[in-house]
């Protein structure tokens, strides 16, 4: 029996078209591990931005919250010195009472009274 040179053909032909096969079924598998893993490392990265962006969007809130404008802050240092200045005066006026007389005893109820008509004075410019 004579073997025919078609079928060797063919026997070669289809070794070689199943390991070619074969070659290209493992590197589209190696493919598809690839594009899973990068998917997954991309779900991660895109997570973690949603959570910056919230996280920012909460500072940003918070920010505005706690932010003081310009014209309050102003008006609030204005308001500061000016009780500073009118403590600063009360106290000279007391301090220019005491001079010349000694006895600090006899002064202790111009000094109370004073300082709570300072204290009456600031409440009332609180209210």
């Amino acid at each position: 029996m004579a073997i025919e040179p078609w079928s060797v053909v063919l026997t070669v032909l289809s070794i070689a078209g199943g390991m070619v096969s074969g070659l290209a079924m493992w590197n589209l598998t190696g493919l598809k591990e690839t594009i899973n893993k990068l998917a997954a490392k991309q779900d991660d990265q895109d997570r973690r931005i949603e959570e910056l962006r919230t996280e920012r969007a909460t500072c940003k809130i918070e920010c505005e919250r706690n932010r003081v404008s310009k014209e309050d802050w102003v008006r609030g240092e204005g308001y500061t010195r000016r009780a500073l200045e009118q403590l600063t005066a009360a106290f000279n006026r007391l301090e220019g009472k005491l001079e010349g007389k000694p006895d600090i005893a006899e002064q202790l109820p111009m000094i109370i009274a004073e300082a709570i008509r300072a204290a009456a004075r600031e409440f009332k410019e609180n209210r």
